[in-house]
Protein backbone atom coordinates (compact mmCIF):
# COMPACT_ATOMS: atom_id res chain seq x y z
CA UNK A 1 0.00 0.00 0.00
CA UNK A 2 2.74 2.06 0.83
CA UNK A 3 4.56 1.63 -2.23
CA UNK A 4 1.43 2.15 -4.46
CA UNK A 5 0.89 5.91 -2.29
CA UNK A 6 4.49 6.49 -3.01
CA UNK A 7 4.32 5.75 -6.84
CA UNK A 8 1.14 8.28 -7.40
CA UNK A 9 2.60 10.87 -5.55
CA UNK A 10 6.17 10.47 -7.46
CA UNK A 11 3.94 10.78 -11.19
CA UNK A 12 2.11 13.59 -9.28
CA UNK A 13 5.08 15.22 -9.25
CA UNK A 14 6.64 14.64 -12.65
CA UNK A 15 3.50 15.41 -14.27
CA UNK A 16 3.23 18.85 -12.61
CA UNK A 17 6.60 19.70 -12.49
CA UNK A 18 6.57 19.01 -16.27
CA UNK A 19 3.35 20.52 -16.91
CA UNK A 20 4.79 24.29 -14.80
CA UNK A 21 7.91 23.79 -17.71
CA UNK A 22 5.63 23.06 -20.11
CA UNK A 23 4.00 26.51 -19.18
CA UNK A 24 6.69 28.60 -18.59
CA UNK A 25 8.62 27.06 -21.60
CA UNK A 26 5.11 28.44 -23.57
CA UNK A 27 5.39 31.81 -21.80
CA UNK A 28 8.90 32.32 -23.01
CA UNK A 29 8.41 31.36 -26.70
CA UNK A 30 5.05 33.62 -26.48
CA UNK A 31 7.15 36.66 -25.15
CA UNK A 32 9.94 36.49 -27.92
CA UNK A 33 8.10 35.16 -30.91
CA UNK A 34 6.01 38.01 -31.76
CA UNK A 35 9.78 40.06 -33.04
CA UNK A 36 10.73 41.74 -30.06
CA UNK A 37 13.98 43.31 -30.33
CA UNK A 38 15.90 43.91 -27.49
CA UNK A 39 17.89 46.91 -29.06
CA UNK A 40 14.63 49.11 -29.31
CA UNK A 41 13.57 51.27 -26.26
CA UNK A 42 10.35 50.30 -24.87
CA UNK A 43 7.04 52.37 -26.54
CA UNK A 44 4.89 53.79 -23.72
CA UNK A 45 1.29 53.99 -25.11
CA UNK A 46 2.25 53.02 -28.68
CA UNK A 47 3.59 56.45 -28.80
CA UNK A 48 7.01 56.44 -29.90
CA UNK A 49 7.83 59.85 -28.80
CA UNK A 50 6.75 59.64 -25.34
CA UNK A 51 9.71 58.94 -23.03
CA UNK A 52 10.08 56.44 -20.18
CA UNK A 53 9.81 56.80 -16.60
CA UNK A 54 12.29 54.86 -14.91
CA UNK A 55 11.71 54.30 -10.95
CA UNK A 56 15.50 54.52 -9.33
CA UNK A 57 16.09 53.53 -5.94
CA UNK A 58 19.86 52.70 -4.63
CA UNK A 59 20.52 50.42 -1.27
CA UNK A 60 23.33 51.19 0.34
CA UNK A 61 25.17 47.84 1.91
CA UNK A 62 28.50 48.61 2.79
CA UNK A 63 31.01 51.63 2.71
CA UNK A 64 34.34 49.95 2.39
CA UNK A 65 36.85 52.58 2.56
CA UNK A 66 37.18 56.58 1.87
CA UNK A 67 40.91 57.34 0.63
CA UNK A 68 41.77 60.87 1.40
CA UNK A 69 44.96 60.58 -0.25
CA UNK A 70 43.84 59.59 -3.86
CA UNK A 71 40.00 61.21 -2.91
CA UNK A 72 38.20 57.72 -3.76
CA UNK A 73 35.24 55.97 -2.07
CA UNK A 74 34.54 52.70 -2.24
CA UNK A 75 31.08 51.55 -1.69
CA UNK A 76 29.01 48.26 -2.21
CA UNK A 77 24.86 48.25 -2.99
CA UNK A 78 22.57 47.51 -5.69
CA UNK A 79 20.41 50.07 -7.85
CA UNK A 80 17.05 48.85 -8.42
CA UNK A 81 15.15 50.04 -11.86
CA UNK A 82 11.64 49.49 -12.66
CA UNK A 83 10.01 50.37 -15.90
CA UNK A 84 6.88 48.84 -18.02
CA UNK A 85 7.81 47.08 -21.36
CA UNK A 86 3.95 46.35 -23.03
CA UNK A 87 5.82 43.59 -25.04
CA UNK A 88 6.67 41.51 -21.93
CA UNK A 89 3.33 41.38 -20.85
CA UNK A 90 0.82 38.30 -20.55
CA UNK A 91 -2.67 37.09 -19.50
CA UNK A 92 -1.49 34.85 -15.88
CA UNK A 93 -4.76 32.78 -16.47
CA UNK A 94 -3.50 31.81 -19.52
CA UNK A 95 -0.29 30.35 -18.26
CA UNK A 96 -1.53 28.55 -15.42
CA UNK A 97 -1.45 31.60 -13.67
CA UNK A 98 2.21 32.87 -13.44
CA UNK A 99 2.81 36.28 -12.48
CA UNK A 100 6.35 36.36 -13.25
CA UNK A 101 9.24 35.12 -15.00
CA UNK A 102 13.32 35.64 -14.91
CA UNK A 103 14.87 36.49 -17.80
CA UNK A 104 18.57 36.64 -18.36
CA UNK A 105 19.18 40.85 -18.57
CA UNK A 106 20.92 39.60 -21.98
CA UNK A 107 17.68 38.85 -23.43
CA UNK A 108 15.79 42.04 -23.20
CA UNK A 109 16.21 45.64 -23.46
CA UNK A 110 18.13 47.38 -20.21
CA UNK A 111 18.81 50.99 -20.25
CA UNK A 112 22.07 52.26 -20.74
CA UNK A 113 22.86 53.38 -17.06
CA UNK A 114 26.54 54.32 -16.10
CA UNK A 115 28.14 55.61 -12.87
CA UNK A 116 28.94 59.07 -14.02
CA UNK A 117 31.51 59.59 -11.55
CA UNK A 118 33.22 56.21 -11.26
CA UNK A 119 37.10 56.21 -11.60
CA UNK A 120 37.65 52.98 -12.57
CA UNK A 121 37.64 51.32 -16.02
CA UNK A 122 34.09 49.69 -16.04
CA UNK A 123 31.28 52.04 -15.17
CA UNK A 124 28.66 50.13 -16.50
CA UNK A 125 26.02 48.51 -14.81
CA UNK A 126 24.93 44.75 -14.86
CA UNK A 127 26.62 41.61 -16.26
CA UNK A 128 25.60 39.14 -18.89
CA UNK A 129 25.06 36.46 -15.97
CA UNK A 130 22.15 38.46 -14.08
CA UNK A 131 18.61 38.45 -14.78
CA UNK A 132 15.93 40.37 -14.18
CA UNK A 133 12.53 39.55 -13.23
CA UNK A 134 9.43 40.67 -15.88
CA UNK A 135 6.12 40.66 -13.79
CA UNK A 136 2.71 39.97 -15.97
CA UNK A 137 1.51 43.14 -16.38
CA UNK A 138 4.99 44.44 -18.40
CA UNK A 139 7.27 46.05 -15.40
CA UNK A 140 10.37 45.21 -15.76
CA UNK A 141 12.60 44.84 -12.11
CA UNK A 142 16.42 45.38 -12.58
CA UNK A 143 18.80 45.57 -9.35
CA UNK A 144 22.49 45.05 -10.52
CA UNK A 145 24.41 45.15 -7.79
CA UNK A 146 28.41 46.19 -7.91
CA UNK A 147 31.14 47.49 -6.35
CA UNK A 148 31.22 51.40 -6.97
CA UNK A 149 34.61 53.30 -6.70
CA UNK A 150 34.16 56.94 -7.09
CA UNK A 151 35.30 60.41 -6.92
CA UNK A 152 35.03 62.22 -3.76
CA UNK A 153 36.43 65.58 -3.32
CA UNK A 154 37.94 65.97 0.42
CA UNK A 155 37.79 68.59 2.95
CA UNK A 156 40.46 68.32 5.10
CA UNK A 157 40.24 71.52 6.61
CA UNK A 158 39.27 70.61 10.21
CA UNK A 159 40.76 67.04 9.60
CA UNK A 160 40.82 64.79 11.96
CA UNK A 161 37.31 66.71 13.31
CA UNK A 162 35.56 66.75 9.48
CA UNK A 163 32.85 65.54 7.77
CA UNK A 164 32.65 64.67 4.01
CA UNK A 165 29.82 64.95 1.33
CA UNK A 166 30.44 62.10 -1.47
CA UNK A 167 28.33 61.71 -4.66
CA UNK A 168 27.47 58.91 -6.07
CA UNK A 169 25.89 59.39 -9.39
CA UNK A 170 23.62 57.50 -11.99
CA UNK A 171 23.31 58.71 -15.46
CA UNK A 172 22.06 57.91 -19.01
CA UNK A 173 24.80 57.21 -21.13
CA UNK A 174 23.33 57.96 -24.55
CA UNK A 175 19.93 57.92 -24.45
CA UNK A 176 18.82 61.70 -24.26
CA UNK A 177 16.24 63.12 -21.56
CA UNK A 178 13.19 63.27 -23.72
CA UNK A 179 13.72 59.45 -24.22
CA UNK A 180 14.37 58.15 -21.00
CA UNK A 181 14.02 60.04 -17.48
CA UNK A 182 15.48 58.55 -14.26
CA UNK A 183 12.80 59.08 -11.34
CA UNK A 184 13.28 58.86 -8.01
CA UNK A 185 11.17 56.54 -5.75
CA UNK A 186 9.83 57.27 -2.66
CA UNK A 187 12.19 55.46 -0.74
CA UNK A 188 15.02 56.24 -2.97
CA UNK A 189 18.19 55.67 -1.00
CA UNK A 190 17.70 52.79 1.39
CA UNK A 191 19.69 51.61 4.28
CA UNK A 192 18.24 48.75 5.67
CA UNK A 193 20.82 46.55 4.97
CA UNK A 194 23.34 48.39 5.69
CA UNK A 195 26.88 47.71 7.63
CA UNK A 196 28.64 50.47 9.67
CA UNK A 197 32.16 51.03 9.02
CA UNK A 198 34.56 51.13 11.66
CA UNK A 199 35.98 54.95 10.37
CA UNK A 200 33.35 57.14 9.09
CA UNK A 201 29.26 57.14 10.38
CA UNK A 202 26.97 58.51 7.83
CA UNK A 203 24.82 60.90 9.30
CA UNK A 204 22.53 61.94 6.36
CA UNK A 205 21.64 60.66 2.91
CA UNK A 206 19.62 62.61 -0.12
CA UNK A 207 19.20 62.17 -3.56
CA UNK A 208 18.51 64.64 -6.49
CA UNK A 209 17.09 64.13 -9.92
CA UNK A 210 18.77 66.18 -12.31
CA UNK A 211 19.50 66.62 -16.08
CA UNK A 212 23.13 67.19 -17.47
CA UNK A 213 23.95 67.90 -20.99
CA UNK A 214 20.00 66.72 -22.14
CA UNK A 215 20.91 63.21 -19.70
CA UNK A 216 19.15 62.11 -17.02
CA UNK A 217 20.88 61.72 -13.99
CA UNK A 218 20.29 60.98 -10.23
CA UNK A 219 22.68 61.61 -7.47
CA UNK A 220 22.67 60.14 -4.40
CA UNK A 221 24.91 61.89 -1.91
CA UNK A 222 26.39 60.72 1.58
CA UNK A 223 27.57 62.25 4.46
CA UNK A 224 30.28 60.61 6.59
CA UNK A 225 31.54 61.95 9.63
CA UNK A 226 34.84 61.07 10.76
CA UNK A 227 34.80 58.89 14.17
CA UNK A 228 37.76 60.92 16.15
CA UNK A 229 38.66 58.11 18.85
CA UNK A 230 41.31 56.97 16.90
CA UNK A 231 42.87 60.15 15.50
CA UNK A 232 42.41 61.63 18.57
CA UNK A 233 44.80 59.31 20.69
CA UNK A 234 47.51 59.22 17.60
CA UNK A 235 47.45 62.77 16.38
CA UNK A 236 46.07 64.94 18.38
CA UNK A 237 47.29 64.16 22.28
CA UNK A 238 50.78 63.69 21.12
CA UNK A 239 50.39 66.80 19.14
CA UNK A 240 49.06 68.86 22.18
CA UNK A 241 51.86 67.28 24.88
CA UNK A 242 55.01 67.74 22.49
CA UNK A 243 53.90 71.41 22.11
CA UNK A 244 54.07 71.46 25.95
CA UNK A 245 57.28 69.78 26.25
CA UNK A 246 58.47 72.51 23.61
CA UNK A 247 57.57 75.45 26.12
CA UNK A 248 59.05 73.04 28.94
CA UNK A 249 62.59 73.73 26.86
CA UNK A 250 62.84 77.50 28.54
CA UNK A 251 61.63 76.45 31.80
CA UNK A 252 65.03 74.00 31.38
CA UNK A 253 67.99 75.71 33.53
CA UNK A 254 71.02 76.09 30.99
CA UNK A 255 72.94 74.38 34.13
CA UNK A 256 71.24 70.69 33.77
CA UNK A 257 72.99 70.13 30.18
CA UNK A 258 69.97 68.53 28.45
CA UNK A 259 68.67 71.80 26.65
CA UNK A 260 69.80 70.89 23.52
CA UNK A 261 68.71 67.76 23.70
CA UNK A 262 65.21 68.11 24.26
CA UNK A 263 64.55 70.67 22.07
CA UNK A 264 66.19 68.27 19.13
CA UNK A 265 64.00 65.56 20.16
CA UNK A 266 61.20 67.31 20.05
CA UNK A 267 61.78 68.81 16.97
CA UNK A 268 62.35 65.23 15.51
CA UNK A 269 58.95 64.13 16.82
CA UNK A 270 57.28 66.51 15.03
CA UNK A 271 59.05 66.01 11.52
CA UNK A 272 57.42 62.00 12.39
CA UNK A 273 54.10 63.62 12.82
CA UNK A 274 54.44 65.19 9.41
CA UNK A 275 55.03 62.52 7.74
CA UNK A 276 51.82 60.98 8.93
CA UNK A 277 49.91 63.78 8.07
CA UNK A 278 51.47 63.28 4.66
CA UNK A 279 50.40 60.12 4.38
CA UNK A 280 46.87 60.99 4.85
CA UNK A 281 46.24 63.40 2.98
CA UNK A 282 45.50 64.10 -0.40
CA UNK A 283 48.36 65.83 -2.94
CA UNK A 284 46.06 68.35 -4.43
CA UNK A 285 43.06 69.65 -1.92
CA UNK A 286 41.49 73.27 -1.76
CA UNK A 287 41.58 73.04 1.63
CA UNK A 288 44.69 73.14 4.32
CA UNK A 289 44.16 70.88 7.46
CA UNK A 290 44.65 73.45 10.27
CA UNK A 291 46.23 71.06 12.39
CA UNK A 292 48.59 70.42 9.54
CA UNK A 293 49.56 73.73 10.09
CA UNK A 294 49.65 74.14 13.72
CA UNK A 295 52.01 71.28 13.70
CA UNK A 296 54.26 73.11 10.83
CA UNK A 297 54.27 76.10 12.86
CA UNK A 298 55.27 74.09 15.85
CA UNK A 299 58.08 72.90 14.04
CA UNK A 300 59.28 75.73 12.92
CA UNK A 301 58.75 77.15 16.35
CA UNK A 302 60.43 74.07 17.61
CA UNK A 303 63.59 74.58 15.10
CA UNK A 304 64.01 77.91 16.77
CA UNK A 305 64.05 76.93 19.99
CA UNK A 306 67.34 74.88 18.84
CA UNK A 307 68.82 77.98 17.60
CA UNK A 308 67.48 80.01 20.94
CA UNK A 309 68.77 77.53 22.79
CA UNK A 310 72.70 77.58 21.65
CA UNK A 311 72.73 81.57 22.27
CA UNK A 312 71.20 81.13 26.10
CA UNK A 313 74.16 78.45 26.66
CA UNK A 314 76.52 80.26 25.34
CA UNK A 315 75.29 83.48 26.79
CA UNK A 316 75.28 81.81 30.07
CA UNK A 317 78.13 80.46 30.47
CA UNK A 318 80.55 83.11 28.75
CA UNK A 319 83.15 85.52 31.86
CA UNK A 320 81.47 87.47 33.93
CA UNK A 321 83.75 90.50 32.84
CA UNK A 322 82.52 90.56 29.40
CA UNK A 323 80.98 93.70 28.32
CA UNK A 324 76.82 93.19 27.21
CA UNK A 325 76.48 95.16 23.98
CA UNK A 326 73.44 98.08 24.84
CA UNK A 327 70.44 96.49 22.72
CA UNK A 328 70.69 93.06 24.57
CA UNK A 329 70.31 94.89 28.02
CA UNK A 330 66.44 95.12 27.85
CA UNK A 331 66.19 91.75 27.82
CA UNK A 332 68.04 91.46 31.41
CA UNK A 333 64.82 93.33 33.17
CA UNK A 334 62.76 90.37 31.85
CA UNK A 335 64.80 88.46 34.27
CA UNK A 336 63.95 90.64 37.32
CA UNK A 337 60.23 89.86 37.05
CA UNK A 338 59.95 87.42 39.43
CA UNK A 339 59.72 88.44 43.14
CA UNK A 340 63.08 86.22 43.64
CA UNK A 341 65.04 88.36 40.87
CA UNK A 342 63.52 91.48 42.03
CA UNK A 343 65.14 91.53 45.26
CA UNK A 344 68.36 90.40 43.86
CA UNK A 345 68.66 93.25 41.16
CA UNK A 346 67.56 95.69 43.63
CA UNK A 347 70.30 94.61 45.65
CA UNK A 348 72.78 94.54 43.01
CA UNK A 349 71.76 97.79 41.59
CA UNK A 350 72.17 99.40 44.71
CA UNK A 351 75.60 97.85 45.62
CA UNK A 352 76.46 99.14 42.42
CA UNK A 353 75.57 102.51 42.74
CA UNK A 354 77.57 102.67 45.97
CA UNK A 355 80.80 101.38 44.40
CA UNK A 356 80.23 103.03 41.22
CA UNK A 357 78.61 105.94 40.59
CA UNK A 358 79.95 106.42 36.58
CA UNK A 359 78.10 106.57 33.39
CA UNK A 360 79.24 102.32 32.77
CA UNK A 361 77.79 100.66 35.76
CA UNK A 362 74.97 99.28 34.04
CA UNK A 363 77.49 97.27 31.84
CA UNK A 364 78.57 96.26 35.16
CA UNK A 365 75.32 95.43 36.77
CA UNK A 366 73.92 93.68 33.57
CA UNK A 367 75.90 90.48 33.26
CA UNK A 368 75.44 87.85 30.28
CA UNK A 369 73.58 85.25 32.67
CA UNK A 370 70.98 87.40 33.06
CA UNK A 371 70.81 87.95 29.43
CA UNK A 372 70.14 84.12 29.09
CA UNK A 373 67.53 84.06 32.10
CA UNK A 374 65.66 86.78 30.62
CA UNK A 375 65.82 85.44 26.63
CA UNK A 376 64.62 82.48 28.65
CA UNK A 377 61.36 83.86 30.47
CA UNK A 378 60.28 86.19 27.42
CA UNK A 379 61.10 82.67 24.84
CA UNK A 380 58.27 80.69 27.61
CA UNK A 381 55.75 83.50 27.04
CA UNK A 382 55.86 84.09 23.29
CA UNK A 383 55.70 79.88 22.99
CA UNK A 384 53.08 79.45 25.61
CA UNK A 385 51.06 81.85 24.02
CA UNK A 386 51.14 80.62 20.66
CA UNK A 387 50.53 77.18 21.80
CA UNK A 388 47.45 77.92 23.78
CA UNK A 389 46.42 80.70 21.14
CA UNK A 390 46.20 78.81 17.99
CA UNK A 391 44.24 75.64 19.06
CA UNK A 392 41.82 77.68 20.86
CA UNK A 393 41.64 79.83 16.85
CA UNK A 394 41.12 76.14 15.46
CA UNK A 395 37.58 75.52 18.19
CA UNK A 396 36.20 78.52 17.55
CA UNK A 397 36.28 78.06 13.45
CA UNK A 398 35.22 74.48 13.99
CA UNK A 399 32.18 75.82 16.13
CA UNK A 400 31.91 78.60 13.70
CA UNK A 401 31.70 75.83 11.01
CA UNK A 402 29.24 73.75 12.62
Amino acid sequence: MKLILLISSAIVLIIYCDGNHTEYHALYEVLFSNGYNKYIRPVVGGNPHERLHILTSFSLFDVSNLKEHSEELATYGWLSLQWYDELLSWNPDEFNNIKDILIPQTHIWIPDIIVDNSISSDHRLGSDKMFVRVHYDGMVVWSPSSFFLTYCAIAIQFYPFDTQTCPIIFSTDVSESHEIQLIADSEAFRMNEYNENGEWDITKTSYKELEVDHLSQIKFEIRLERRMAYHVMVIVVPTILLSVLTVMVFCLPPESGEKMTLSISVMLSFVVLLTIFSDNMPNASLDISLLAVYVLILVVLSALSTIFSVFIVNWHYKPPDSPVPKYLRWIARISCCSSSNRVRCSDSNEKSADTKPDKDSSAEIISWSRIAVGLDRLLFIVYFSVSVAFPCAIGFLWLAYH
